[in-house]
């Protein structure tokens, strides 16, 4: 991160997910992103479901998509993801 932040700058987005954009500030979810990164390696599907709101989401896009994984996500459905490798 090269830029100065403003004094008044939070990272907390509230109920907005993250995005690539913002993996500097998303963190502590290394174990899941590991998790999701293999399986999405090991099958041509892979279902990431969980409560709304737990960030499924963040997790992908900050967390997972940054590693370098080419996803497809299908956000037609507001309680899982399906994720194509």
């Amino acid at each position: 991160m090269t830029a100065e932040l403003s004094p008044n700058f939070c990272p907390y987005k509230g109920l907005q997910p993250y995005t690539e954009e913002d993996r500097d500030y998303f963190f502590g979810r290394e174990r899941d992103q590991e998790i999701i990164a293999s399986n999405l390696f090991a099958a041509s599907l892979t279902v990431l479901y969980g409560a709304s709101g737990v960030g499924k989401s963040s997790v992908l896009r900050a967390g997972v998509a940054p590693i370098g994984v080419n996803l497809r996500i299908d956000l037609t459905h507001r309680d899982a993801l399906a994720m194509e490798a």
